[in-house]
């Protein structure tokens, strides 16, 4: 079956013993014993229908009642057809017809249940009945008593329980450990890269001397000593007022005070 199944899908498979395909719908879904998670399908119900338009070409000259499927043209023209087991969804008429017809779904019901993801079967439990279908008869006086009775000759259980070990094996890979080793490998990578972006700025703080005491004292006075030097080499290269004590003789005030006498 296709993987990735989704809820409410329908598929179809062919059996040659059936002398068709045979349509199978959703059901519902369960867990199995071994954990793994199953969606389960039966027979669609209109799979016996004569008047369904899927079974129009299974019907040639004379059509079945409801409920059966004429499967003589795979079986060398043997009059047989088959039903589910004691007639169950099909004529009333043929299960009055018969003694002892007493339908369960529980029963009597196909199962069909499949591991969606990987679309491969878990169990398979398929219950069909044999009959042959007796039509007038003329020249054998015995049996005219069954003329136009479809007769029960028996009905078969085909059940598929369990799986090989190797296929559990692949199913527990690639469902359960699988899965599992996934989320912790994303888990690790990223803690792994967490941890290397730590360790990089932890390598990088220490290189730096950040958590070197003396080192970083010393950082600390060569900056405040670069800073000064700075401020020293402003305040050099800043323009200043002309000094008293450099002004010129022109720029200096005269006052009676201020003339000196150079005697001969």
């Amino acid at each position: 079956l296709p993987p990735n199944l989704q809820p409410n899908s329908s598929f179809t498979i062919f059996r040659r013993a059936f002398c068709r395909p045979l349509p199978f719908v959703y059901t519902g879904q369960e867990i199995t014993k071994q954990g793994y998670r199953a969606f389960k399908y039966t027979f669609r119900d209109d799979i016996l229908d004569p008047e369904s338009k899927d079974n129009k070409c299974y019907c040639k000259d004379t059509c079945l009642p409801y409920g059966l499927s004429d499967v003589s043209p795979c079986y060398y023209n043997i009059p047989v057809a088959i039903s589910l087991p004691h007639f169950l969804k099909a004529d009333q008429r043929l299960r009055d017809a018969v003694e002892g017809m007493a339908p369960d779904p529980e029963k009597h019901s196909t199962v069909y249940a499949v591991q969606p993801d990987a679309g491969v079967p878990l169990y398979v439990n398929t219950r069909v009945q044999t009959n042959l279908v007796v039509r007038t008869t003329k020249f054998i006086p015995r049996v005219k008593r069954f003329n136009n009775l479809v007769i029960p000759i028996l009905w078969l259980q085909v059940e598929l329980v369990g799986l090989p070990k190797s296929v559990t094996i692949l199913m527990d890979l690639l469902l359960i450990i699988g899965p599992a080793l996934q989320h912790y490998a994303i888990a690790l990578s990223a803690i792994g890269g967490l941890a290397i972006v730590f360790f990089a700025n932890l390598r990088y703080a220490w290189r730096s001397g950040l958590f070197d005491n003396r080192r970083q004292t010393t950082l600390i006075r060569f900056r405040q000593k670069q800073r000064s030097n700075s401020y020293r080499m402003v305040e050099m290269l800043r323009p200043k007022e002309p000094s008293p004590a450099y002004m010129p003789l022109s720029l200096i005030p005269s006052s009676p005070s201020s003339h000196h006498y150079i005697s001969r």
